[in-house]
């Protein structure tokens, strides 16, 4: 049985997800952009019923089911394991969504919420690991959650959603008394985000120098010219000390970026903040839909000017030629689960607009085969064909070579898979993850046979500058705010 309640239209999402972060693998998905067509839903749980981790060592790789371990020395039998029983948890939930008598449609009536790291599609592509992973974050950190605060931003309404199959009585009662102390501060009017410290110890800096960036630029510029492969996603990392939450600077992240497919995510031994704006894999039904982002150019604050831009980006060979590419490489992947001829392009290099870029963005459909579910497509296609290069296990591989971290999350999904057959993932780019008192980003972008090297290192900055800048802004201002407590 699914259980709704409707729920007061506060506290703000800003105030549930500053306390919903102190709960055990909380997460969130956020789509509350006022100005894109594909934002409606924020959906936001913690307390997962079950826990499924995917972990790498030197040793090999460990499959870990709630306090059940397995060891694996083939990355190939760990995958297979995990995707199995994923698989299998899915299945014994499931229900028909034609069978459910819901009064509004819900995104998520309980299921799989968690995080696909990039490191992990090295192992689905079988590429070889040649760096050393110097951000020891999962593989893959997913939860098995059995309820959801739902709002649809259409009409603000807000859903507290139990899925009676998943959650325990033991996690009604925290949610009940989590929601009561809520209630509570909201009435009171209590603002205690300075609580919740959140402080930059240094500015962020470039854990590479701008030789090696161009070194490996090169590198690739090669490989093209030896017919190794057409375009390959080349990435920069930033890092700076940080102690506190991300949750703390979320909302300010979240009002700036005004992206469809935001997130955080309270995982294993790391915090996830994304402010991104590209969905990588939806299926309702069976219908499947990805909307790769390829081409990007900078605002301008002068109307005259930013709309030259748009325009020149949307004219631009060369952008379209890497969009173009890619849309290609998702069509082959998702033909490996829809229907054979069923996968369109709907929209081709679509300008989107975005608070400090536009976008080209491809809109590919399909329609999913009888014997494939939501969780297949996700497996097929992973990780997404715009955050690698085409071909993508030739890409991979370069990749693996020339960038000299590991992107743990970074270019991976942050997904929920609802038992009623809805799934959603993005594509974790703008985003930030937190790793032993380290807070890392980075930018970047697809070289091709005619990209210029300033123009693709600026690119890479632009596309992350404005968040460092917020963050570093952020951390003084709550240490401000903190000197006056």
């Amino acid at each position: 049985m699914i259980d709704v309640r409707l729920l007061p239209k506060q506290p703000s999402i800003n105030r549930l997800l500053q306390s919903a972060s102190a709960l055990p693998n909380a997460i969130l998905f956020d789509g509350d952009a006022e100005s894109h067509p594909n934002a409606r839903f924020s959906i936001l749980s913690a307390w997962p019923e079950e826990r499924y981790l995917c972990l790498q060592d030197q040793k090999g790789y460990e499959i870990r089911l709630n306090e059940e371990t397995t060891a694996y020395n083939s990355a190939k039998d760990a995958i297979q394991a995990f995707r199995q029983h994923l698989t299998q948890r899915m299945c014994h939930f499931q229900v028909e969504a034609s069978t459910l008598e819901l009064d509004i449609p819900l995104p998520f009536i309980g299921g799989l919420c968690g995080a696909m790291s990039y490191d992990f599609g090295l192992l689905l592509e079988g590429v070889v690991n040649q760096q050393p992973r110097t951000l020891d974050t999962p593989l893959a950190d997913i939860g098995l959650y059995g309820w959801a605060i739902v709002v649809n931003h259409s009409n603000e309404d807000r859903y507290l959603v139990l899925n009676e199959s998943i959650v325990s009585t033991r996690t009604k009662t925290f949610i009940d008394d989590w929601l009561t102390e809520l209630s509570v501060a909201s009435l009171k009017q209590v603002d205690d985000t300075h609580k919740a410290p959140f402080s930059l110890s240094k500015p962020f800096h470039q854990d590479i120098p701008f030789e090696s960036y161009a070194s490996a630029f090169e590198a690739i510029k090669a490989y093209i010219l030896a017919g190794d492969c057409y375009q390959t996603n080349l990435t920069q990392r930033f890092s700076a000390p940080f102690t506190g939450k991300l949750s703390t600077v979320y909302s300010v992240m979240r009002q700036a970026a005004q992206s469809p497919f935001g997130g955080f995510y309270q995982g294993h031994n790391f915090q996830l903040l994304s402010v991104s704006p590209e969905r990588f894999i939806e299926c309702q039904g069976d219908q499947v839909e990805t909307k790769p982002i390829k081409g990007t150019a900078p605002r301008s604050a002068d109307p005259t000017e930013d709309q030259l831009t748009a325009t020149l980006l949307a004219a631009s060979e060369k952008n379209r030629a890497e969009n173009l590419m890619i849309v290609d490489l998702l069509r082959n992947d998702l033909s490996r689960s829809c229907i054979p001829g069923s996968v369109q392009v709907p929209d081709l290099c679509k300008i989107e607009h975005f608070p400090n870029v536009h976008h080209l963005v491809s809109t590919i459909r399909g329609t999913l085969q009888t014997n494939k579910t939501p969780l297949d497509v996700l497996f097929d296609a992973f990780p997404g064909g715009s955050i690698t290069g085409a071909p993508k296990r030739r890409s991979m591989e370069i990749i693996e070579e020339l960038e000299p971290h590991n992107r743990s999350f970074y270019c991976g999904s942050l997904f929920y898979n609802s038992v009623h057959g809805h799934l959603d993932s993005n594509i974790l780019i703008r985003s930030f993850i937190a790793y032993q008192g380290q807070l890392h980003c980075w930018g970047g972008g697809g070289i091709v046979q005619d990209s210029e090297l300033d123009d693709e290192y600026a690119e890479s900055l632009t596309k992350v500058q404005r968040w460092m800048n917020l963050m570093e802004e952020q951390s003084e201002r709550l240490q401000q705010c903190e000197a006056f407590v």
